[in-house]
């Protein structure tokens, strides 16, 4: 694990930084800490009750990320996402996250608003000669366009072969990239988004898709209210619309159209940040 100076979109050092913690499933999955009980017994001098990794959460004054200081070495990140909500990942978290039984079943089904990505890209693209790569798309559960693309390719981190064809061949030029709820789990969105942009050609659209996190202000960034961001998970990047937008513009992708999505149920109250680009 390694800290960050700067911004991770716009690379400003002018951040504000508060104390918050590493969540002990993420922390005992990289191989990094345990929790460990504090009892007077074993620490005379300390308040009982149980110590966790400590980690910082940072604000960048100039775009409004909100982001966490700690980022993942390259084996750690292996370790983090290897099988990737497989049976063993599922069983490891239950055990100190009970409540993620019902959260690994609710993410089991697709999601609903593929509909309306599609309706979009048809809405730039048209409908023929659709060549798309879903960056992340682990099996392709919410890949859009499968019933009238071309070729559909899939790259995942957690995947040894990391392309596969969903649908007809692998190819290395695509006119539609789709990158949807990955860039709040790298540790640099910029150089993810670079990798992307090596199979993109000029008027390829780029569709990219967030969370918007609880507590943070949808179009310019920071809090949106008296919450700070106290723990960090997988999801190291918190991102909103401002510094999405800025991250596809500094990489010289035309935005076409930015919007925040409800997507809340009787589940979960949950948002999303969506915005499409042209190469």
């Amino acid at each position: 694990m390694f800290f960050v100076d700067n911004c991770v979109v716009c690379n400003s050092g002018a951040l504000s930084i508060n104390q918050a913690l590493i969540m002990p499933f993420v922390s005992q999955r990289v191989g990094l800490w345990r929790p460990l009980t504090v009892s007077r017994s074993r620490f005379r001098d300390l308040t009982e009750g149980m110590s966790y990794f400590s980690t910082f959460t940072c604000v960048c004054s100039d775009c409004g990320m909100v982001f966490a200081k700690h980022r993942f070495s390259d084996v750690e990140m292996a370790l983090l996402y290897d099988n990737y909500r497989g049976v063993e990942y599922c069983e490891q978290r239950i055990a100190v996250e009970p409540s993620y039984k019902s959260v690994d079943t609710y993410l089991s089904m697709a999601v609903p608003h593929i509909a309306d990505i599609e309706e979009n890209i048809v809405k730039f693209l048209g409908y023929s000669d659709i060549n798309l790569l879903d960056w992340g798309g682990g099996e392709g559960l919410n890949t859009p366009c499968k019933s009238f693309a071309n070729n559909i390719s899939v790259f995942d981190i957690s995947k040894e072969n990391k392309f596969f064809a969903l649908k007809g061949l692998v190819t290395s030029d695509f006119n539609v990239i789709i990158c949807m709820h990955v860039l709040e789990h790298v540790n640099f969105p910029s150089f993810a988004l670079e990798e992307m942009l090596k199979y993109s050609r000029k008027g390829t659209l780029v569709y990219l898709e967030v969370p918007l996190e609880a507590g943070i202000n949808a179009n310019v960034g920071g809090y949106s209210a008296e919450l700070e961001r106290l723990h960090w998970h997988e999801h190291i990047n918190c991102f909103s619309l401002r510094p999405l937008v800025l991250l596809m513009e500094r990489h010289e992708i035309k935005i076409l159209y930015s919007h925040v999505i409800d997507l809340s149920d009787g589940f979960r109250d949950f948002k999303a940040i969506g915005v499409y680009g042209l190469v």
